[in-house]
């Protein structure tokens, strides 16, 4: 097996990993306590209700940055969350993706 490139953790604790690791166990874990539960970040059952139906509106993919139209399993702010809290249960600010999609375009507006 080929040697992979090491980098420093992102969390900048120094420790070197392999490349696409961008954490190590312990600054991943530390990350995600700040993040905060999905529920102080505004996903709560209002969200999960929304999410719901705007699938069972459009079951494919609508943002296809990744795929070619596949099954939709997540909700897309078309203008994030993070930016503009108010929007946050708007049904025209949202759209169905898929995980991929969702991931490449994370918190950005198009």
């Amino acid at each position: 097996m080929p040697n992979l490139a090491l980098h420093p953790c992102l969390g900048m604790c120094g420790r070197l990993l392999p490349s696409g690791t961008p954490y190590c166990a312990v600054c991943g874990r530390t990350k995600e306590l700040r993040r905060g539960k999905t529920a102080e970040r505004g996903y709560d059952s209002a969200h999960r209700r929304l999410r719901l139906a705007v699938l069972a509106e459009f079951p494919i993919c609508q943002l296809r940055l990744v795929c070619q139209g596949t099954v939709a399993t997540d909700l897309d702010h078309i203008i994030p969350i993070s930016r503009r809290p108010d929007l946050r249960l708007v049904r025209s600010n949202v759209q169905s993706s898929c995980q991929p999609c969702n991931v490449a375009k994370r918190d950005r507006v198009l």
